[in-house]
């Protein structure tokens, strides 16, 4: 008799909790439809519903990215052509063609080989677009992960758009003519480890472990390893309204939320390494709770505060000099005072 009452009490609280989510879901809808119908339109609680509470489905999404992009959304047609065709004349449109022809899998198992097919040459197409019409923009290999997202929720020509944007504001970094920047903004991240959990930040250190793991948080979004595409979309949600660095908290979240896998391991480089990359991500973790403890790190320990900490760590440093000129460019990049009021009050 307990057996069955137990079970009836944990339908009853799945049903409940369900419901609970399935009415803030609608809430949100009703907020941002109502945000989007004012005007002027108040783009500072735009990014806090996107980043915050999520933007629930792609059709919200397809309103609200470009807006929050600031690239024009006429339409999310996903028929539509792009409006210019380079026919991948740059130096990176090999690399551009066999990436693409390797995308997309794990969002679209459900989806014909011809059908993918197409969609993988919408993609090549719309990456050489953007390589090709932007100077001083480079190709990447993991820029690949993050345009399909974008064109599977977008369409085409929106998502050229927004990878267009991306690539001179919060991919900045990563489209450089190398990865020397992205390495020197990881130098932030043994800082916020060391705030958020010291046992783990010496645990990591005396291993000498480098932050090599961590490159792919940057240039992918996180999206590479992911089989969910509304995972995926609920990270994007995050990323497009707020600090370019968050891929880098969002990490450290996830990381940190399995710190007990990192402690068990024998404190040895490859041992080390070894746990951390096999590590639940976002994939296996729940995504809105890694979103809030990532939230909640952005705000008591703000990139500003971590460049600081880390430069004047260099300073100490005999065989290390501060060059924070690639991480100014993305602390600079977005308002200091905007995450952290958007992790008051946060679910």
């Amino acid at each position: 008799m307990g057996g069955h009452k137990d079970a009836r009490s944990k339908h009853r609280q799945l049903v409940s909790s369900a419901k609970e989510a399935h009415k803030k879901k609608q809430e949100t809808i009703r907020l941002v439809n109502e945000l989007l119908h004012r005007e002027p339109v108040d783009v500072k609680l735009l990014r806090k519903y996107s980043a915050v509470r999520g933007l629930v489905n792609h059709q919200v999404r397809a309103r609200v990215w470009p807006y929050l992009l600031g690239v024009k959304s006429h339409t999310s047609d996903d028929t539509v052509p792009c409006e210019r065709d380079f026919s991948g004349a740059h130096q990176d449109a090999h690399t551009i063609k066999v990436d693409s022809e390797r995308s997309l899998y794990a969002f679209t198992s459900t989806w014909t080989d011809e059908a993918r097919n197409e969609k993988q040459l919408v993609l090549q197409r719309l990456l050489n677009n953007v390589v090709s019409g932007q100077q001083d923009v480079h190709y990447y290999q993991g820029l690949h992960d993050i345009a399909g997202v974008l064109l599977l929720v977008l369409g085409e020509g929106v998502a050229t758009r927004a990878v267009e944007r991306l690539a001179t504001h919060h991919l900045r970094d990563c489209t450089r003519p190398n990865l020397e920047p992205i390495m020197d903004t990881l130098r932030l991240m043994p800082v916020l480890i060391s705030r958020a959990d010291p046992e783990v930040h010496d645990f990591i250190q005396a291993s000498e472990c480098p932050n090599i793991f961590a490159v792919v948080w940057m240039l992918t979004w996180h999206s590479h390893d992911l089989r969910d595409l509304e995972t995926a979309a609920r990270l994007f949600d995050l990323f497009i309204a707020s600090h370019p660095l968050m891929p880098m908290y969002i990490g450290v979240a996830a990381m940190l939320s399995s710190r007990h896998k990192i402690l068990e391991v024998e404190c040895d480089l490859g041992m080390v390494h070894s746990a951390i990359s096999k590590l639940p991500m976002l994939g296996e973790l729940d995504t809105d709770m890694v979103i809030r403890k990532a939230l909640e790190l952005y705000r008591l320990h703000p990139p500003r505060q971590l460049m600081k900490v880390a430069d004047s760590c260099c300073a100490l440093c005999e065989t290390c000099t501060p060059t924070p000129s690639a991480v100014v460019t993305v602390v600079t990049a977005h308002s200091g005072n905007l995450l952290p009021a958007l992790c008051r009050g946060l679910f």
